[in-house]
């Protein structure tokens, strides 16, 4: 399972916690969370993470096809400052091809965002590509939650999310 934008590791590594048998990755530009997230994982004895300098852009440069269980996406840049930005979101019809390419057969996507906006355009994304939202609760649990989506918790603010599952065709 991938974390793409893990940060400083909170939610990777508790995930890894509770699935000790399953590897996780994390992915972050910054060189600074990276190694933070790094040294977390070592001072809590966690085997099964891994922490790469990547962008996400290059998912299926990084990854197999169907190697992937599974991706964690909490709360990328949304990109809602100037209209012209959107360009600049990951979640992309683009990116949605390489992620089904990485995924394995019953692989799913995790996304949060507090951006409606962005939401609704990952969601057009998605659906373009054939991705199906999916009511079951993921085999992670769902109480996992990030930094950000604390802080906006706490201040009453709404978030957006929904699993979506590789498209059936891909099979």
């Amino acid at each position: 399972v991938v974390e793409i934008g893990c940060h400083k590791g909170i939610t990777l590594l508790a995930m890894a916690a509770r699935h000790p048998d399953t590897a996780f990755i994390g992915i972050d530009i910054t060189f600074k969370r990276v190694v933070t997230t790094a040294e977390r994982s070592v001072a809590a004895g966690l085997k099964n993470v891994f922490c790469v300098m990547a962008n996400a852009n290059g998912l299926d440069q990084l990854f197999a096809p169907g190697e992937l269980d599974g991706v964690v996406l909490f709360f990328p840049d949304p990109w809602v400052t100037k209209k012209r930005q959107a360009k600049h979101r990951l979640v992309s019809e683009q990116f949605c091809e390489k992620l089904a390419g990485c995924l394995s057969k019953d692989g799913f996507l995790w996304l949060k965002t507090d951006q409606k906006v962005y939401f609704d355009a990952a969601s057009e994304h998605l659906v373009a590509k054939q991705f199906v939202p999916s009511s079951d609760e993921c085999w992670l649990g769902s109480d996992f939650t990030s930094a950000f989506e604390q802080r906006f918790h706490a201040q009453q603010l709404p978030t957006y999310g929904a699993r979506w599952l590789k498209p059936p065709m891909l099979y």
